[in-house]
């Protein structure tokens, strides 16, 4: 099976169109579908896009237990389907059949096997020995019905290894694990597998460096495996130049791999038995100019001989045999740290440095632009199949989102000509008293008051500055902007539909000293007393200062940490990072000087304690944000319900909707979903 969006460019066709939005509303809501048939009337057609076939043809069938206040999806993504892992995302790869994507979390040692068409999860594997990103490979056999990874153990002194472990997809058993014992003081820098052709034999490639006599050493081995049997194959010793991107591929009867140089590309091979040498087979002159400004990222397809090579700025894509360019590409938002190229070479894909990702497709004359990808979160890395008909992106370390390449029927009509923002969080608060929120983005420059009643924007804030912070001070809006507190009182009455007010129409403007702490990149307010805390970004400073006086009234460094909090009706500072490392720092007397002894670090988790990183906020006695649900919550995993007090569902979020508790917002039965891969934040009401 696989996905395809029927389309005809002559003539309309309502049924052709029906069946688009049929075969959207089953990938968008499989989830639901499958887990809980009621819920296609209480979850799936409440949540379908109001412009949506499906839902005009059905809604007066949906029984909602919730109201939508603030961002009801209008349209379907672009995507085919999408879902989101309760984990950091280490490795993700196709299957050869195109059939299946293994997903790799960081630091858990769990491998997931996904329906590439669904993305529904079909096998989970455990492997108590492979668990970290930065030593480990995954790789399907040939004929797609084994999976293996190769990593390290880190479980000191005497068991440090590589172990190759490979299961059955089909049946979810251990089919083998292989170990070899590797020096203590060996650190992994890069690590690939590769099978070889009759599928029996495994390479794993790894990097290490060490340190020795003072001198920082890299050494880099090849450990050959027999899967069906076992056996380990004593590692080869390389001695060869730079790895090229990491690529290693299977040649006939051996495994072969390349390295870069400022002029040229060799091709290395290794046979896949015990004792052989690493011979050249192939060495290939590069332009002189392809390397002079140093590049961030290269990808090499070995079947025909191309490399692409990013530069700040620019893509090139090389047919090294020729010498020929095939795409040279130039843009100021080109990142390049991820690329990826289709089997045949049909496709090529390379992420920007905003919420991107360029996707070329072959011409006779070379590449030329096929599509722009909007990815709808940060930080977006493409993986194309291999036959190229699919193009899956991981966005925020969590979300996977999956894209059918053929739907992209026609160019598109401007190429990147103005840069998207780098999405940004919202910022959101509700008012105790009376039923309105507040709500901005990160760095934008304009505050809105929302009626909770009826969704429409009650009155718009222009703060002719950046937004950091904010908060809801009684009924006093407080915004933190760039080393200013700036508030207005709430009007009396009901305001004009459209009002605006500016800052010449705010209550008050405090100056804070700024020499503290070097520039804003997060703030918090306390909810219940004047407080503010400021972060440097890479100083990790927190500075507190008085929100309504502008005094300073201490600071401190974090180790850990970049998002912080007060909890109510405490003088602390509660400190996290999105790993689940946190700090609690603790007012201990009057301020006396920089980075003091005024505030004490009382309890603090560090990254080597990582848990499951959605429920990282489980451990704090009261929760995060720590504003009330009232008994209503969300669950995390693989159901992401939202449960009302007594533990009925009430609805189940969409891939794209689901965040970290961090980057929730609770009132009683109110509950604002805020994290960036959203278009705008989402406010529902929950009826049960």
């Amino acid at each position: 099976m696989s996905y395809q969006l029927y389309s005809d460019q002559t003539q309309e066709s309502p049924t052709l169109d029906l069946a688009n939005d049929c075969l959207h509303f089953v990938t968008e809501f499989f989830e639901i579908i499958s887990a809980s048939s009621p819920h296609i009337y209480h979850s799936a057609l409440v949540l379908a896009p109001k412009t949506s076939i499906i839902w005009k043809l059905y809604k007066s069938y949906a029984y909602p237990f919730v109201r939508f206040i603030h961002g009801v999806p209008m349209s379907w993504g672009t995507h085919a389907a999408a879902t989101t892992l309760p984990y950091w995302i280490a490795l993700i790869v196709w299957s050869p059949c195109n059939r299946f994507i293994a997903v790799a979390a960081d630091h858990t040692g769990i491998v997931d096997v996904l329906d590439s068409v669904t993305l529904q999860q079909l096998q989970t594997f455990k492997s108590t020995h492979c668990t970290s990103i930065a030593h480990r490979a995954l790789v399907f056999s040939p004929d797609s019905c084994i999976l293996t990874c190769s990593g390290s153990d880190y479980s000191p002194p005497l068991d440090w290894g590589i172990y190759v472990t490979s299961w059955n997809i089909q049946t979810g058993c251990v089919v083998s694990t292989i170990r070899w014992q590797w020096p203590a003081q060996y650190s992994v820098r890069k690590a690939s597998i590769v099978y070889s052709v009759d599928g029996r034999m495994v390479g794993a490639f790894y990097e290490f460096e060490y340190y020795q006599d003072g001198n920082h050493n890299k050494t880099t081995r090849i450990f050959i495996c027999d899967i069906v049997s076992g056996m380990f194959i004593h590692p080869h010793l390389l001695s060869v130049g730079a790895l090229l991107s990491n690529n290693i591929w299977t040649y006939g009867e051996s495994l072969r791999f390349a390295t870069i140089d400022e002029i040229a590309i060799t091709i290395w091979e290794v046979e896949f038995t015990s004792g052989a040498a690493p011979t050249v087979v192939e060495i290939l002159l590069t332009p002189d100019n392809l390397h002079e400004d140093g590049y961030t990222g290269a990808q090499f397809l070995p079947t025909l001989c191309r490399l692409a090579i990013a530069f700040q700025g620019k893509v090139l894509v090389l047919d090294v045999w020729n010498s020929e360019y095939l795409l040279q590409y130039m843009d100021t938002k080109i990142d390049g740290t991820k690329m990826t190229f289709s089997s045949d070479g049909h496709f090529f894909a390379c992420k920007t440095a905003v919420t991107e990702v360029c996707l070329w497709k072959e011409t006779l004359t070379g590449y030329s632009l096929h599509k722009i990808i909007s990815s709808s979160a940060a930080h977006p890395n493409p993986l194309l199949s291999h036959n190229g008909e699919s193009i899956i992106i991981v966005s925020n370390c969590h979300l996977i989102q999956l894209w059918p390449t053929k739907c992209f029927i026609s160019p598109p009509s401007s190429i990147l000509t103005q840069a998207p923002q780098h999405p940004r969080n919202f910022l959101l608060d509700f008012y105790s008293d009376v039923m309105l929120a507040v709500v901005t983005t990160q760095e934008e420059n304009t505050v809105t008051i929302l009626d909770l009643k009826s969704g429409v924007p009650r009155l718009t804030i222009d703060t002719s500055t950046e937004v950091y912070g904010l908060r809801v001070i009684k009924n006093t809006v407080v915004v933190v902007c760039d080393w200013e507190v700036i508030t207005w009182s709430l009007p009396t009455g009901d305001c004009v539909p459209g009002a605006r007010v500016g800052l010449e129409d705010s209550s008050q403007i405090v100056n804070l000293k700024s020499q503290e702490v070097g520039y804003v990149d997060h703030t918090s307010v306390s909810p219940d007393s004047p407080h503010m805390a400021f972060i440097g970004d890479s100083l990790r400073w927190f500075g507190i200062y008085d929100a309504f006086t502008g005094a300073y009234m201490g600071s401190f460094w974090a180790g850990h940490g970049r998002v912080m909090w007060f909890p109510p009706k405490r003088s602390d500072v509660w400190n996290f990072d999105y790993m689940g490392a946190r700090e609690v720092w603790r007012a201990t007397g009057p301020p006396a000087s920089f980075a003091g002894p005024q505030w004490m670090r009382i309890v603090s988790w560090g990254p080597s304690s990582r848990q499951n990183w959605w429920a990282f906020s489980k451990d704090a006695a009261v929760g995060y944000p720590w504003a009330l649900s009232h008994g209503y919550q969300v669950t995390i995993a693989k159901d992401w319900w939202v449960l009302s007090p007594d533990g009925k569902r009430l609805l189940m979020l969409p891939p794209c909707w689901r965040s970290v508790p961090c980057n929730r917002m609770w009132k009683e039965q109110f509950l604002a979903l805020l994290h960036c891969g959203l278009p705008e934040p989402v406010i529902l009401e929950l009826n049960p």
